[in-house]
């Protein structure tokens, strides 16, 4: 019996598209890092600039609630010496209307004199003590406000080493992979080129029973 040999691309043939398929494999993963690595920086990058723009605007509005805590202290102080003084000339005015009437500023004048002077300090105290609590609560705004933008510096600065992270994360997963792909394809050709491949990757030649070119072909008519 003899046997006919089926047309089967050469080993050459196929270590070549093995050959060019690894290398596909290698160069696909690569890319893939390196645009994985570029899409974690890009993100952490926006999320910095986002968590440093709140930075910012806590730090403009703590420094704008110190100026009206300052603001609120000299109002308030102020506002309690015209206070005193306002009254005080009224004190005067009717001492001197007292004078005038031939009244001696001594007894029960001067009893409510001093009448006069005490609820005069505490109005003057109570202004006072009004601006006092407005300035403290402008300045705990202020300290929460710095805090909140030294805790918004932080997030980006923990964002961008997030993003390195992850960056670098990708990278070494894409060389991984290629290197993957790299013995993988490797692995093929071997096996192709010592013909214990499989499909593509070096099937042996298949043979098929030819009756007619045996040396028993005259037996087949009997």
């Amino acid at each position: 019996m003899s046997f006919l040999s089926l047309a089967m691309p050469s080993t050459s043939s196929i270590v070549a598209l093995q050959g060019a398929s690894t290398a596909m494999g290698i160069m696909g993963a690569l890319r893939s890092g390196s645009s994985n690595s570029i899409i974690a920086r890009v993100q952490a990058e926006n999320s910095a600039r986002q968590s440093e723009a709140h930075a910012e605007a806590d730090t403009f509005n703590a420094e704008i609630a110190r100026q009206q805590a300052q603001s609120e202290r000299e109002r308030a102080a102020a506002e309690a010496l015209d206070y005193r003084r306002s009254q005080g000339a009224k004190l005067a005015s009717r001492r001197a209307t007292f004078a005038a009437g031939g009244l001696a500023l001594e007894g029960s004048p001067l009893l409510v004199d001093d009448s006069i002077f005490q609820e005069i300090e505490f109005g003057a105290q109570r202004i006072a003590h009004a601006g006092s609590l407005a300035e403290t609560r402008l300045k705990n705004q202020a300290s929460l406000l710095d805090t909140s933008a030294e805790r918004n510096r932080q997030s980006a600065d923990f964002a961008r080493k997030a993003g390195d992270f992850t960056a670098k994360s990708a990278r070494t997963a894409s060389i991984i992979d290629a290197l993957s792909a790299g013995v993988k394809g490797a692995t093929q050709i071997g096996a192709t080129l010592s013909g214990k491949g499989a499909g593509w990757g070096g099937t042996k030649k298949k043979e098929w029973y030819d009756p007619w070119s045996s040396a028993d072909a005259a037996d087949n008519w009997l």
